[in-house]
């Protein structure tokens, strides 16, 4: 049976509250990662704004114009592990910012949860591999 928007539900019908809404909020999660804008980034970011080792990786964060304020006092208190002052803004339009932040890799993905809490899309949007060799080629 599907729901109206020709999903699958997830949960039993008599599921706890909490499990209902955890379930939702994952779903909505997934629907936003996949309804993001995809668009080349080789133009803005350069291989020197990326730092990538055993233990450290640079995410990119998409925020919101009126929130770059709330990103830059709360980017390094998101998570253990945040590299301060690492955030280095690399373009803007009239809506959003795209900034990159360095952290250690084993709280990546709690970073990007937090971040997502907070109104800010962040993701390791490439392979650092896939963009030099992007670079190379021209």
């Amino acid at each position: 049976m599907e729901d109206l928007f020709g999903m699958k539900p997830s949960t039993r019908p008599m599921s706890p509250l909490r499990e209902i809404v955890d379930s939702i909020h994952a779903q909505v999660a997934r629907i936003e990662d996949d309804l993001k804008a995809v668009r080349d980034l080789s133009d803005l970011v350069k291989p020197e704004d990326i730092i990538t080792s055993e233990h450290l990786v640079t995410l990119l964060a998409v925020v919101p114009k009126y929130s770059q304020k709330d990103w830059s006092i709360s980017y390094e208190t998101l998570t253990s592990y945040v590299v301060p002052r690492s955030s280095k803004k690399l373009h803007e339009d009239n809506e959003y910012a795209l900034y990159t932040v360095v952290l250690f890799r084993r709280v990546a993905d709690n970073f990007k949860t937090k971040a997502r809490e907070r109104g800010f899309q962040v993701s390791l949007l490439f392979k650092l591999h896939i963009f030099q060799n992007k670079n190379v080629a021209r």
